[in-house]
């Protein structure tokens, strides 16, 4: 199963895109908490560090099948290469890498544009919901 949401590059994006991706995330409280907050600090990372102007979008894309979350955030700007400078430098002025690689199972930096960072984490004892609850996220008239 798969959702994707397009919030714009505004101060709104990390809010939009947290509620949004609860449609399929888990049901286990802390995991749930999880979710929101690397997906909160990606969203974050690219309204601030992609060079975007407010109306610009950024991508939240979620896949969920019975053993995997996945979560890509995707977006336009001037790009992010990976590296471990890259990596060393976003370390310096927050700690939006660092949780993503403390809690994510997995997670990844496709450079571009378009930028992708993903993140993965299992399924455990079924913390993921079965069938979406559904979603309505508007972000500047857009859904």
């Amino acid at each position: 199963m798969e959702i994707a949401v397009r919030v714009s590059a505004d101060a709104h994006a990390p809010g939009l895109a947290r509620r949004a991706v609860t449609a399929l995330g888990p049901t286990d409280p802390e995991a749930s908490a999880n979710v929101a907050l690397l997906v909160s600090e990606l969203v974050a990372n690219s309204v601030r560090h992609a060079g975007l102007r407010p109306k610009d979008p950024v991508d939240v894309i979620v896949r969920r099948d019975p053993r995997t979350l996945r979560i890509d955030v995707r977006d336009w700007g001037r790009g992010f290469s990976g590296s471990s400078e890259a990596v060393s430098a976003e370390l310096t002025r927050g700690f939006g890498l660092v949780l993503v690689a403390g809690i994510a199972d997995r997670w990844g930096i496709e450079g571009g544009p378009p930028t992708n960072v993903w993140f993965e984490l299992d399924e455990d004892a079924g913390r993921f919901r079965h069938e979406p609850t559904g979603v309505s996220v508007a972000s500047n008239g857009r859904t």
